[in-house]
């Protein structure tokens, strides 16, 4: 079936000595398909305007999704101003490591995702024009409603 809704994502970047850290929603759209074995589902999704898919298996009302990794611009990524950073032209390698439990809404009458896992990469930037990585790590939750 078909899930849209919002994870909200806590990052911390390691940022030389520094730490810095933003709280943002990341939108996720994701049609689950039936995988290869009765036990498998593929998740294709889009976040952050990136397409991927995660392969997942399910046992009992859980879904443990293998690793996914995507490439996003930094101003997609996070609200943070992080100093002597361009950020223009900086990007986020980031791979999810996400669980789903799927739920049921008595009161809307909606069947939904909660999702929880890590969010963990590199940032790619230029700091004073020398281009430099810096790691990030965090977590997301959030509510995904079946929609089709």
């Amino acid at each position: 079936g078909n899930y849209s809704g919002k994870l909200v994502s806590r990052t911390t970047i390691t940022f030389f000595t520094e730490h810095e850290s933003d709280v943002s929603d990341m939108n996720l759209t994701m049609n689950l398909v039936a995988g290869s074995q009765d036990n498998q589902v593929v998740a294709n999704c889009v976040a952050y305007g990136q397409n991927f898919s995660m392969n997942g298996t399910i046992s009992e009302n859980k879904i443990v999704f293998d690793p996914a990794t995507i490439d996003v611009a930094l101003t997609d990524f996070i609200s943070i101003d992080l100093p002597i950073i361009n950020t223009l032209d900086a990007s986020v390698n980031i791979t999810f490591n996400y669980s789903a439990t799927l739920m049921h809404d008595n009161l809307l009458n909606v069947d939904y995702l909660y999702l929880n896992g890590t969010t963990n990469g590199n940032i790619t930037a230029q700091a004073l024009g020398i281009p430099v990585t810096f790691p990030l790590n965090g977590t997301s939750v959030g509510r995904i409603n079946k929609v089709g």
